[in-house]
């Protein structure tokens, strides 16, 4: 049981020093947890690129469930900001092992979010082995 703390609190420690690193400005924010039977849980993180998005937009929910055999994600996202938003997403999607599932190929979707609202945002894993996925935000080009 003291093994299991410690590796716990060793994860968030690593997750700290991860979001400190020099990234070109990506803000991360993530979930750390274990399973019952010890597994480590991983991660979903939402990245943006910049710290004046990450002002301007709020994650209110992130939730996943399984569509037929391909995990499916949904992500609420909210502007704080009075003024109309434009700006990219996509998804990463990841195995169990933490290994990035297509990453390459995966595509910036434009997004607008008028001033105080909300939207829903949806994407499918690649493929069955998706276990876990990153959300990436950044300005629009």
């Amino acid at each position: 049981m003291k093994f299991l703390k410690l590796a716990a609190l060793l994860m968030v420690g690593m997750t700290v020093l991860y979001g400190c690193s020099p990234t070109a400005g990506a803000e991360g924010r993530a979930k750390v947890g274990w399973t019952d039977d010890g597994a480590p849980l991983l991660n979903t993180k939402v990245v943006y690129n910049s710290t004046s998005l990450s002002r301007k937009i709020a994650i209110d929910e992130m939730t996943s469930s399984k569509a037929g055999d391909m995990l499916l994600a949904q992500v609420t996202l909210h502007s704080k900001a009075g003024e109309t938003l434009s700006f990219q997403y996509k998804f990463e999607w990841f195995d169990l092992n933490g290994l990035a599932l297509n990453a390459a190929s995966a595509t910036w979707k434009p997004l607008i979010i008028y001033g105080k609202e909300s939207k829903t945002i949806q994407g499918l894993a690649p493929d069955p082995r998706g276990r876990d996925y990153k959300l990436l935000l950044r300005d629009a080009d």
